[in-house]
């Protein structure tokens, strides 16, 4: 690169090398200055609309003019590569000024520093930090990413912010792989590892792990994973900053612990009203005598850090001057393609074969598709939630199309709601589909204007598009047009019978359907209550409008059971059903209706009417792919293993790469012993959807049944990389607790609970992590009896859960309540006799219960149906049936048997 020009740009010399990419020193020729030149790695640009998004928070950066942000100039692009062009600064990044030795895993050992930085300089740092924070807080642009790497301070001490609009490229809100591999794990908010998104207070959190790094050495929150970390930023404390450094005023302790305060709204609410506190404490110090020390100039070169991933831009092809010759020729080639373009018009599917005859992207015949939330164009929460119900809907009509079309399927909207996916590169690889449908809604008082795309997310260009208006009310049939615009760009032939499907159960009531959408939206958020009960009122409203509103009726039965989900309130179950059975009597022909049906009664555990309803929606619709997996797990739940596991298969032959099947059939193999095929369907899932966090974390736990401990604990790592989440939490936490390392494991409990996790089973290793910890043996009993009072809740509305009952058991054996324990166990064996995970927990009852016969009888049943012989070796409350001369003859008989099976 040395000495060539890019652009208007002479490249001098190499500044330095990131894990993204790379920056020049440059020479600007036509201002004549130099500049600093970031050019994005090759395999970070492979995505067109990363490549978007980059110009989009480039330019944000660019509008910046502070002292204490470096100046964006220009970006371009050259040979694929994208650049960009920003101010040259001579001097140290911080992280480079303090020194801080990491060692090379993002394993954090608490690195400490020779010393830390003079205070009056630390001071001084922070304070123009905060200036530059609060410049871009002002214009609406949150950094997402402060940390020493991203501070660069020159020859003058004057301090520069690099990177400024670009760290939500990186996804460091949802702890993406760059947030683990980079450092920045260290430095993120508690919301940020919670998965939520980052505002300006995050920033202001981030600047006080930074001064707090400068004034003591160390860092405040440290562990021996990412996992880890993220769990005292969550939870944990700082050491007492006055205790490692002594001495500092009270002033500035103050000011640190409110940057520091777990929740947002108890720190500063704006970087500048933390500049104006920073300041203070400095004329403090000055006012004492401190005296600022001069910056030692050195001659050493910094290099960029946090450079952003960037995928794939189109190359830009220069006009060249043609021949007359090559003119002729042309033009005689466009006579030919006339007289190709009359066969192609003619021919049935010509419009694809003569795009794809041009080189150019047709709709593929298979069409794996996701429907992305649209951008929302003004407008207010209302809008919102009437967008995201539209989104539902025109899911749910498309899934009915797939009776018809055997080569297309759906991802259900349910699935799109809780992977967060809401970009077509992120649905390819976490959903596995290859075309999605992107728009934006913009709704007035007047109008709504619809806009959809149709994009392939394989190639990553827009095939399609449609634009849908409604001036005045926005009609009843909205969702209707927009589901058959949709169809029309896929070029696929809507008949009468489709399209008479696709309105049942509708409204020809404007308000009504105006309601029914934005119920629709609101329910899709349905983890938080308040977003229950205003579906709740507005699918009411929607029935008061237009009381034949079948659909509205489904909705409110769906909001009803979803909020007893959330409250275990058992009122709401009966709530539920009634609405549902009055959509079925206004029309008995709704798939969608039957399903929720046959969901509300096989979480009740009446298993023989849930098979019913799924039998009737797949009546109605047979591909249907959401009522094949229902009723899959009805016949599981009714003790039915082959008629549930054909189901399964039926499904994964209707869909061959539908992920969602394959993953289910793999906890069919795993509840039944057969680890080898679970394994098998997780890896398939994983490499079907390589971004799905459930195929990471579903390998991890039969890895770790396997016995290959380190395999699944980077199966849960990676997961955790993907997206923050409480299964790899609690997941990692039973690995650390049977390496004995009881403190940790609580903490990774801790965390998944934290995330909104109130489930049993966590609440239920929690307490089996505090009862080897004896500063934590008072917390032991209140988290088994939290396990305890949320099994029983589930069991009052499903008592026929085998699993409820086994779990429920032991929680009740292990805090001596020995006869409650029998009486579940019995409960659990008598509805399934065997259930893996069933027979472990009644031995486990029967051991605690000091009934060693029968915990023998019962673990020769688990290990003959091949349980996992590690699960037994792991477990200390097994230690001395172990050594027990008896369970060595049993593992001598079982062994015998399965040599002499082979």
């Amino acid at each position: 690169m040395i000495g060539k020009i890019i652009s208007h740009y002479k490249i001098i010399e190499e500044l330095g090398r990131g894990g993204m990419g790379e920056v020049y020193l440059a020479e600007d020729t036509k201002l004549e200055r130099k500049v600093a030149l970031k050019f994005l790695q090759h395999d970070q640009i492979s995505d067109q609309e990363v490549h978007l998004r980059f110009e989009r928070e480039a330019k944000a950066a660019a509008a910046l003019n502070h002292p204490n942000i470096v100046t964006v100039y220009d970006i371009g692009e050259h040979d694929g590569q994208v650049f960009m062009a920003m101010e040259y600064i001579k001097g140290l990044t911080l992280k480079e000024l303090i020194s801080v030795n990491r060692p090379p895993s993002t394993v954090d050992r608490s690195p400490i520093t020779p010393c830390p930085l003079p205070l009056a300089r630390v001071l001084d740092i922070a304070t123009q930090i905060a200036a530059g924070l609060a410049a871009a807080h002002s214009r609406g642009i949150v950094h997402r990413d402060i940390k020493p790497q991203n501070i660069i301070i020159d020859e003058n001490n004057i301090v520069k912010i690099l990177d400024f609009g670009l760290a939500k490229l990186k996804g460091v809100s949802t702890l993406t792989k760059g947030a683990f591999m980079m450092g920045t794990v260290y430095y993120i908010s508690p919301e940020q590892a919670l998965g939520k998104e980052a505002d300006p207070r995050s920033d202001i959190w981030s600047l006080a792990v930074v001064l707090y790094e400068m004034l003591t050495g160390r860092l405040p929150f440290s562990g021996e994973s990412p996992a880890a970390v993220l769990y005292a930023i969550i939870h944990a404390e700082p050491a007492p900053i006055d205790q490692l450094n002594p001495g500092l005023a009270t002033t500035l302790l103050a000011c640190l612990g409110r940057m520091l305060a777990k929740k947002p709204q108890e720190r500063y609410q704006g970087a500048k009203e933390l500049q104006l506190d920073l300041e203070k404490i400095r004329a403090e110090m000055k006012t004492e005598g401190t005296e600022v020390l001069r910056f030692e100039r050195e001659e050493r070169r910094f290099s960029l850090a946090g450079i952003v991933r960037f995928l794939n831009p189109k190359k830009i092809i220069g006009a060249r001057r043609r021949s007359p010759k090559r003119r002729a020729l042309i033009a005689a080639a466009l006579l030919a393609l006339t007289g190709l373009s009359v066969f192609f018009l003619l021919h049935p599917n010509g419009r694809n074969l003569l795009r794809r005859g041009l080189g150019l992207a047709g709709v593929p015949e298979i069409k794996h598709m996701a429907v992305l939330p649209l951008l929302v164009i003004g407008g207010d929460s209302t809008s919102q939630a009437f967008s995201d119900g539209l989104v539902e809907t025109l899911t749910s009509k498309l899934t009915q199309i797939e009776q018809s079309e055997r080569s297309m399927w759906i991802v259900p909207a349910s699935e799109l709601r809780s992977s967060g996916i809401d970009s077509p590169s992120r649905a390819r690889k976490a959903l596995g589909v290859n075309l999605v449908i992107t728009g934006s809604l913009q709704q007035n008082s007047n109008s709504v204007r619809l806009i959809l795309n149709l994009i392939d997310a394989t190639a990553m260009r827009q095939l399609r598009s449609a634009v849908i208006t409604e001036t005045n009310t926005i009609g009843a049939d909205f969702q209707d047009r927009a589901a058959a615009e949709v169809a029309r760009m896929l070029d696929l032939e809507l008949k009468p019978a489709i399209r008479s499907r696709l309105t049942a159960g509708g409204t020809s009531r404007p308000k009504a359907n105006e309601f029914y959408l934005q119920g629709r939206g609101l329910l899709q958020r349905y983890e938080q209550q308040e977003n229950l009960d205003a579906a709740i009122g507005l699918f009411q409203k929607a029935v008061q409008e237009d009381g034949d509103f079948a659909l509205a009726f489904a909705g409110l039965g769906e909001a009803y059971w979803r909020k007893y989900e959330l409250t275990k309130n058992p009122d709401l179950v009966q709530e539920a059903q009634a609405n549902c059975q009055r959509a079925l009597k206004l029309n008995g022909n709704l798939v969608p209706v039957q399903i929720t049906l046959g969901i509300i009664d096989r979480g009740q555990g009446n298993y023989q009417e849930a098979i019913i309803s799924f039998k009737k929606a797949l009546a109605l619709d047979p591909v249907n792919s959401e009522a094949l997996l229902e009723l899959a797990i009805a016949y599981e739940g009714q003790g039915k293993p082959a008629a549930a596991e054909a189901t399964y298969l039926r499904t994964i032959k209707l869909k061959p790469n539908y992920w969602a099947a394959i993953n289910n059939l793999g906890f069919f193999y795993y509840f039944n012993g057969r680890l080898q095929e679970a394994e098998t369907m997780w890896r398939q899932v994983t490499k079907l959807t390589p971004d799905n966090i459930r195929g990471y974390n579903n390998l991890g736990v039969v890895y770790q049944y396997q016995g290959k401990i380190n395999l699944a604990r980077q199966m849960f790592e990676k997961s955790l990389t993907i997206r923050a989440n409480a299964d790899a939490y609690s997941n990692l936490g039973t690995i650390y607790f049977f390496e004995k390392r009881y403190r940790e494991a609580a903490a990774m409990y801790e965390a998944g609970i934290a995330m909104g996790r109130n489930d049993y089973l966590i609440w239920g290793n929690l307490g089996d992590a505090y009862r080897y910890l004896p500063d934590l043996n008072n917390k032991v009993r209140e988290a088994f009896q939290t396990a305890i009072k949320l099994a029983n809740e589930q069991l009052q509305v499903n008592p026929s859960d085998a699993h409820l009952h086994s779990s429920l058991a032991v929680f009740y054996a292990k805090t001596n309540q020995t006869i409650h324990a029998l009486d579940e166990t019995a409960r659990a064996v008598k509805i399934t006799e065997n259930n893996l995970s069933v027979l472990f927990n009644t031995a486990l009852v029967y051991e605690l219960a000091n009934m060693r016969h029968q915990a023998l009888i019962t673990l020769k049943k688990y290990l003959a149906l091949s349980g996992p012989e590690q699960a037994v070796d792991q477990e200390p409350l097994f230690s001395n049936l172990r050594r027990n001369s008896d369970y060595t003859s049993l593992l001598i008989e079982i062994k015998s048997i399965e040599k002499q099976s082979k």
